[in-house]
Order: structure tokens, then C-alpha cells, then sequence
């Protein structure tokens, strides 16, 4: 079911986890890994055996329960209660009964591991049953023991209560260090950051208290992080008092928790961890803090800890978080107005290049290189009218970013670069674009005032004669240079213009607006291919406009309208419309009134 399928994937995640803490010997004991019976479970997994595996699985756990190797028999019950996904209907309760039995069996640290999948269990059962509790009322008294009838409150509490007893064991977990299991963690940059067990586990929890979920309806006396402490020192914020009368505030323990994890650390040797926490700290009280000064509160903090610690490659991602709010506030830049952070992602910038070169290979110096690169990309958009006026000049909307400098090539539309874009998509009509003769192709130069924000202006282009054209765009002048941005429309060049109401056109001169009569009106159509992908191009019915410019398209038995092209052909002049992208294009400024058998249009200027 999709619960299970919800349930399995957090317990394969649970088992990477087990698997990076785990081999804790009892008491001095040697570490046992069951390397090839763990290999023969994998083959049985890969190989759709989940009965074999699961037996296999059973047979590592009872070799670790005699031979006291928690951490296997934390590791062989995790991928039992996986494999079980596909043999049981129960398996939710399963679970849940299953780490409840093994916890009361347990030992420390073991125990403590297992309250946190306990409460992992929690969560995802509270996940697939989100649906029914979101409008379940908490009823008073104490929960019952099935938790399909337990309110969002019931549930919050539950997790929250076993996350905190999975790190209750504060002075065991804290001696815990994971050093002596290094055959079996994969090698990271994690390590100082969460040096002992305890770190670990409060971490995890942390995930829950600061996460997003919010289900529960605030009461009056809601606990809101509203004192400046929050920001303040590790060491201040780490003594600091919080006044709290919300016993379910999940923000209040989280809080705690971090004061906790900041006091554990605040004199190591190596403040790696200190740094790593902190940082969490600061990030997440900024996002829930209501203090009316958090912007300045969150920069000084983040400054503090990037030059307090500017030595160690942890603090790059405090520079990090504060070159990324400069960002975030560089897009609050209007040009007509606001402007204050017009230059904010130029500070970014700085800050990127500093730091980034000085801890290139820390978390933060890999953030701030892909920020970087962020900042400094180049962006090209333009837009041209569909349709222009003969032998004018004609007006380019360019919107750009990080150039000064568009290079634009004009090449003739064909039939046959149509039939490429329908058929193979933009990326190989671009390919043939680029093969075909130029008709015009000229550099315009842009005001860059090097502020790192999305500009636009119009530029001009030369008078074209009648005709069907693509106009490419780039930033770079071969057009078609890997790391440069560029962009390509499809226009025409015709006096012809049109307004319709359903199937009623009439043709109109696109400067004059006077009826355009014994125009030519093609339709056609793409036709799927009999079992072959694709489309026939085919031709529909002719028409002939009147005196009026108008004329009416039949019903012509073909069901895939959308797909209709119609062609205009006048007096030397030429019109391609999709139905799918046409809109009337008139230049006029004054409305007219046109009738034709007591039919009334009202039509006015209008330009792509």
C-alpha cells in the first residue's frame, strides 16, 4: 500500500543510519560485522528473494543477540521490520510493536538509538494517517493505545516525548565517540561535526522540533521566540532564560536542545561542532523569530561566528548564510522603487570570493562557489512582435542580466525548418537555424551597470521585406557557445492582420485597417501518422476573402482542430498563424465597426 511504501522508505534511510552509527561493541567486546551474511542478504534483496533475505536477516540477529553485538542486532532488526513490508498487512503495528519489544530489552546506547526509530515509526505513521487526523479534534483525558485514534496533539506528543528519551542519556551518549567504528562509516566531512553519539541523536531530533509541521492549533499563550538572546553569543544564548508556559511548543524544545548541544561544546578543543550547531541555531531562529529587528539580529550573528571562528573551514557557512540573505534581498530590488539593496548581490559576490577561495573544500566554500555562479550568470530573454510591418523598423524587448553585449542573426523561415521543430523538438531546429544563410546579423550594446539584476530596454532592428524569420539571440557571438545563454521567436513580416469571433474572420491592413478582399485562406492540417509516430502535413479547404475582408471556416470533419494552420496569401504579401498562438494584431489607436450580415465586431489595438 502507499502507507508501507511511505514506512519503507524512512526505515531504508533509518537502516543507512544504523549502519553509519552502529557497531557498538558491549562493553569492550570485539566488533563483529557479519560481512558475508550481510552479503548474502543483499544478493537475496537484489535478486526479488524477500523470504530467503528475511531468513537470512533472522539468522544475523540471532548471532548478534548471543554474541552481544547491539549494534547488529540494531542494524538485522531494522531490515527485518524492512523486508516485512511485502509480507504483512499489519506491518505498521508490526513495527511499532516490534522496537517496543526490543527497547525493553535493550541496553544503553542501544536503547536510546531504538527511541529514536521509535519515533521515527511515529512519524510516518502519523504521516499515513495525516488525511483522517487533520480535522480530529484532541479529546481530553488520557490516549488510547491504537494511535489510528489518536489526534495530531496525541502524536506531536508521542514523537516528541520519545526523541527526548532517545537523548535523555546525556553522559553516556556525550562519551560515546564514534572513532573505534571507522570500518564501518563512510568516510565524510561529518566527523568533527558530530563527533560522539549524543551529537548524533540530537541532531536527529532537532530535525522534528525545527521542521515545518504544524498541525496543532496555537493556544493564547503559544510560546513565540521574540527575545533578542536568541541571536546572541553561543555562550550567552546557551544560559539564556526563555519564558515558556506551552508545554507542546516544539519551537521551546528545540530551543533547549540547542542550548544544550552549544553547552556540551562551547569549550572543545576543536569548535567544529560548536560552529555546526550554532549556525543550525541561528538559521532556524531567524526563520521563526518575531522579533522586529531579526534582519539586523541575524546579520551581527552571522558576522560574529565568520570572524570569530574565520580560521576554522566550519565558519565559511555562517559567510555563507549571510552572502545568501544579501541575495534574497538583492531580489527585493525595484527599479521604479525600492532600491536600497540595488548592489546586494555585489556584497554576496565579496564575500563568496573570499571565503569560497579560503575553504574551497569545507560545506560552506562548495555553497558559496554555486551561489557564485548563481550571482554572476548571464541571462537572455527578448521578445519581437509576431507580426511587423513591412520596410519599418521594428523593436526587440531585450531583457538581460551580467552582459553588455547581445549578438542577434536573422535567417528565412521554411516549411522545412517548421517540419524539424515540429518533429524534433527546439534543440535540433536551433541545430538547423544555425545551418542556414544569414539575412541580417548585427552586436548591440547594452548599459551594464555591474549591479548583478535583471535589466530591460528595446533595442532596434533594420526593416525586413514580407516574409517568415527566426531572430536568434545571445551572449556570446558564435551564437551557440557552451556556457552562454541564448534564446530564439519565430516572427513575420506582413500587412495582413485579422480579428475573428469563432469561426467569422476578417482580414484587415495592418497600418490602415481597411478590409483586405481577395485574399487567399489556406487551411491545413497535421494528420497522426497510421501507426507510426509523428504527423502528415495535409492540406484543408480555400477560401477567398469578400469585399469586407471576410470569410467563415467551414466544419471540415477534422477533429484535431488545435492542430490547424491557416495561410494567408494576398497581393504579394504572406501570413502563417497557428491557431494555437495567433491573437489580432491591429495597429490603429481608434476603435472600428465592422458589420456583415447584422453580425457586430468591436475591435482595437493589440500587439504581441
Amino acid at each position: 500500500s502507499a502507507d508501507c511504501s511511505t514506512m519503507k522508505f524512512h526505515l531504508r534511510y533509518l537502516a543507512v543510519f544504523i549502519f553509519f552509527l552502529a557497531a557498538m561493541p558491549g562493553h569492550g567486546q570485539k566488533v563483529k560485522t557479519y560481512d558475508a551474511e550481510w552479503k548474502s542478504v543483499e544478493e537475496f534483496t537484489k535478486n526479488g528473494l524477500p523470504q530467503s533475505a528475511l531468513k537470512e536477516v533472522d539468522r544475523i540477529y540471532g548471532l548478534a543477540k548471543k554474541e552481544n553485538q547491539e549494534a547488529q542486532v540494531i542494524k538485522s532488526l531494522v531490515y527485518r521490520l524492512n523486508l516485512q513490508t511485502e509480507l504483512r498487512e499489519d506491518y505498521q503495528d508490526f513495527v511499532l510493536k516490534s522496537l517496543k519489544e526490543e527497547i525493553e530489552a535493550a541496553k544503553e546506547p542501544a536503547k536510546s538509538i531504538l527511541y529514536a526509530l521509535l519515533a521515527d515509526a511515529y512519524r510516518n505513521r502519523y504521516e499515513s494517517l495525516r488525511w483522517k487526523i487533520m480535522g480530529r479534534t484532541a479529546v481530553a483525558g488520557r490516549k488510547t493505545n491504537d494511535p489510528d485514534t489518536w489526534s495530531a496533539i496525541d502524536f506531536m506528543d508521542e514523537i516528541s516525548a520519545c526523541y527526548i528519551r532517545s537523548i535523555k542519556e546525556e553522559s553516556l551518549l556525550k562519551a560515546t565517540r564514534l572513532d573505534p567504528f571507522d570500518a564501518i562509516i563512510t568516510k565524510g566531512n561529518t566527523r568533527r561535526l558530530r563527533p560522539t553519539l549524543y551529537d548524533l541523536l540530537a541532531h536527529k531530533a532537532l530535525v522534528f522540533f525545527t521542521g515545518e509541521e504544524r498541525t496543532i492549533s496555537k493556544p493564547a499563550y503559544a510560546f513565540e521566540i521574540d527575545m533578542p538572546e536568541a541571536f546572541a553569543d553561543a555562550a550567552v544564548f546557551a544560559r539564556a532564560a526563555f519564558l515558556n508556559k506551552d508545554s507542546l511548543s516544539l519551537d521551546y524544545k528545540a530551543l533547549r536542545l540547542y542550548q544544550k548541544l552549544l553547552l556540551f561544546h562551547l569549550n572543545d578543543s576543536d569548535p567544529a561542532a560548536l560552529i555546526d550547531a550554532d549556525i543550525q541555531r541561528i538559521n532556524y531562529v531567524y526563520r521563526k523569530s518575531v522579533h522586529p529587528e531579526k534582519e539586523q539580529l541575524y546579520q551581527a550573528a552571522l558576522r560574529n561566528i565568520a570572524q570569530k571562528y574565520g580560521s576554522d573551514p566550519a565558519s565559511a557557512q555562517a559567510s555563507f548564510l549571510l552572502a545568501q540573505w544579501y541575495v534574497q534581498k538583492a531580489a527585493t530590488y525595484q527599479p521604479y522603487g525600492d532600491t536600497t539593496y540595488r548592489y546586494a548581490a555585489a556584497t554576496a559576490l565579496k564575500i563568496a570570493d573570499s571565503v569560497g577561495r579560503k575553504f574551497p573544500r569545507s560545506e560552506g566554500g562548495a555553497n558559496l562557489h554555486d551561489l557564485k555562479i548563481g550571482i554572476e550568470e548571464k541571462q537572455l530573454l527578448f521578445n519581437i512582435e509576431k507580426v511587423n510591418i513591412p520596410a519599418k523598423p521594428m523593436r526587440i524587448s531585450v531583457q538581460y542580466k551580467n552582459t553588455d553585449k547581445v549578438y542577434f542573426r536573422i535567417v528565412k523561415g521554411t516549411q522545412s525548418l517548421r517540419d524539424i521543430g515540429n518533429r524534433e523538438g527546439q534543440d535540433k531546429l536551433l541545430e538547423a537555424i544555425d545551418k542556414e544563410p544569414v539575412v541580417k546579423q548585427w552586436t548591440q550594446q547594452l548599459p551594464d551597470p555591474k549591479d548583478f539584476q535583471t535589466h530591460r530596454t528595446e533595442v532596434k532592428a533594420d526593416p525586413l521585406p514580407v516574409g517568415e524569420y527566426y531572430l536568434v539571440a545571445s551572449t556570446d557571438q558564435r551564437l551557440n557557445a557552451t556556457g552562454h545563454t541564448r534564446s530564439f521567436a519565430t516572427f513575420y513580416v506582413s500587412n495582413i492582420s485579422f480579428v475573428n469571433l469563432g469561426d467569422d474572420y476578417f482580414l484587415l491592413h495592418r497600418e490602415t485597417g481597411q478590409p483586405l478582399n481577395s485574399v487567399k485562406v489556406q487551411t491545413w492540417y497535421h494528420r497522426a501518422r497510421n501507426n507510426a509516430s509523428g504527423y502528415v502535413r495535409e492540406k484543408g479547404k480555400a477560401y477567398t476573402t469578400d469585399k469586407n475582408g471576410y470569410f467563415r471556416l467551414e466544419n471540415e470533419g477534422v477533429q484535431n482542430r488545435n492542430m490547424l494552420l491557416l495561410e494567408f496569401t494576398g497581393k504579394e504579401d504572406r501570413l502563417l498563424i497557428d491557431e494555437q498562438q495567433y491573437i489580432p494584431i491591429v495597429r490603429m489607436g481608434v476603435e472600428k465597426e465592422i458589420k456583415d450580415d447584422q453580425r457586430v465586431f468591436f475591435f482595437t489595438d493589440r500587439s504581441i
